[in-house]
């Protein structure tokens, strides 16, 4: 499977967020949450896909730290995103998924390196599609 992040696969709008931090399922991480929903626009009888979105929650003050953050996980998906996509292949649904990084209580001062988000990532994305998220 070929490693890219087409803009195709970006989940784009705050309407679509909104739905999915409503309705989505929660999967925690150290540092990163995973909401998890059937995609809300795409309709069922078109070929299934799925959006993914990333987001960084508002408590990461500076501008630089939070563009940091979402590059930081958008990589760190991009290069696992196989463990996910290849467990739920077979389930045929359109899904909405956005990444939320929010800083733990205790670490307030320094963000995370890029391989503790990518450990964190990659144990959020085998735990969904060990629960059959899709």
């Amino acid at each position: 499977m070929r490693n890219a992040l087409p803009k195709s696969d970006i989940l784009r709008g705050k309407k679509i967020f909104t739905v999915v931090f409503q309705h989505g399922r929660r999967i925690e991480g150290k540092f990163i949450r995973c909401y998890l929903c059937p995609h809300p626009v795409i309709p069922a009888d078109e070929p299934f896909r799925w959006q993914v979105g990333f987001a960084v929650a508002g408590k990461v003050r500076r501008a630089v730290d939070r563009n940091r953050m979402k590059r930081l996980l958008r990589e760190s998906y991009r290069c696992q995103k196989d463990l996910f996509s290849a467990a739920t292949a077979s389930a045929r649904t359109s899904l909405a998924i956005v990444f939320l990084f929010s800083v733990p209580t205790h670490h307030r001062r320094e963000l995370p390196t890029f391989q503790q988000v990518a450990d964190d990532m990659k144990s959020i994305l085998i735990r969904a599609s060990a629960r059959g998220a899709a």
